[in-house]
């Protein structure tokens, strides 16, 4: 499980996007292929974000995040929001702690009026 947060903030809520989804956007970001530190011609932007896989880890209440911890990284709200007003997707799956609680926010359109109210 990874963190990508301002320097020197302290979420008090940890918003959860799939670990592959964010490798294929810092691929297309970067242009270097995440898993080989290697330069990419062409990187296509990523989609939707997918969090079915993050859910279903967090619903089985493990508390490892897996043998190579690639499940999700938690982000800022507002980097969330950013994510899902430019490529879509979801749910939002947020907790108060890294590993044990969790709310799913299955109501896609209430998610994408807060994304569409981070354009304003």
């Amino acid at each position: 499980m990874e963190s990508i947060q301002q320097e020197g903030s302290e979420p008090d809520r940890y918003y959860f996007v799939d670990f592959n989804w964010v490798n294929s956007w810092l691929t297309f970001v970067t242009g270097k292929d995440q898993k080989t530190g290697q330069n990419v011609k062409r990187s296509e932007p990523p989609g939707p974000i997918d969090n079915s896989r993050v859910e279903h880890f967090l619903l089985s209440k493990r508390t490892d995040p897996g043998p190579k911890g690639d499940t999700y990284y938690s982000v800022e709200k507002n980097l969330f929001y950013y994510f899902v007003m430019m490529y879509g997707g979801g749910p939002a799956v947020v907790s108060n702690d890294m590993y044990r609680t969790y709310e799913a926010r299955k109501d896609h359109a209430a998610i994408k009026r807060k994304a569409d109210s981070y354009k304003r």
